[in-house]
């Protein structure tokens, strides 16, 4: 479906017809610039109501995962990574395709440190969220500007992402979080060991994540950018009159 609909926009092109385009990160404007995508591109980043995420900056005791079960997420190298972190607690939130390889991996590995929890509502979600010491994010696949991400640092938790895609413009590593090798299980396993051993650094990327998030995504952020944007698109027809 996403191939026909690039053949008619292409066939048609849309994309002459259109004043602008908007995009939540420079990574997706910039492969469809490297696609020969000729239409004009603005950067606004995705948003949060930062009200509806109060942060908890002490670490917690486990680690965290959210999102969809499937292959690009990275999963598979997650847990052959605790295998080697016994002593480290994973829970990981969500489902799809690929819940019951996981589920089988951790079984015949003998993954005591490895909890599914499923697929949980907001406030459910956000409470394993604020308790845990960090959140990971191990895709091996692009992403482009994932809330999961976002709204991890919101809620005041550091992040721990593949160095790829659009988790380079929310994670700033060393700061907010770590960027890994993607697939790299010993860079990780070093990483998440390291880490989780440091409460204090944990606390101080937390309040460095949540900083992060306030100036770039809140509402009052998106509501400027975006303002700004539809304003200049105005004051042009006006200017050809």
């Amino acid at each position: 479906a996403g191939a026909i609909s690039s053949y008619w926009h292409w066939l048609y092109r849309v994309e002459e017809k259109v004043d602008l385009f908007i995009s939540p990160s420079n990574f997706l404007k910039n492969k469809y610039k490297e696609f020969g995508f000729k239409g004009k591109f603005e950067v606004v980043n995705n948003v949060v109501d930062l009200k509806d995420f109060e942060p908890s900056y002490p670490a917690g005791d486990y680690i965290t995962f959210v999102g969809r079960l499937s292959e690009e997420k990275g999963l598979i190298n997650l847990l052959k990574v605790m295998v080697h972190l016994p002593e480290i607690n994973l829970k990981i939130a969500g489902d799809g395709p690929q819940e019951k390889e996981l589920k089988k991996f951790v079984i015949v590995h003998g993954l005591k440190n490895v909890e599914f929890l499923g697929y949980l509502e907001k406030a459910e979600l956000q409470n394993v969220v604020k308790r845990s010491a960090f959140v990971v994010v191990p895709s091996i696949w692009y992403e482009n500007y994932p809330m999961t991400a976002v709204e991890a640092m919101a809620l005041g938790k550091p992040v721990v992402a593949s160095d790829l895609g659009g988790l380079t413009e929310i994670v700033t590593d060393g700061q907010t979080g770590l960027l890994l090798s993607p697939g790299n299980q010993k860079v990780w396993q070093s990483a998440i060991k390291k880490l989780f051993s440091d409460k204090k650094l944990l606390e101080k990327m937390g309040k460095q994540a949540r900083l992060f998030v306030q100036q770039n995504n809140s509402s009052e952020q998106y509501y400027e950018k975006i303002i700004a944007v539809y304003q200049r698109l105005i004051n042009k027809k006006i200017d050809l009159g």
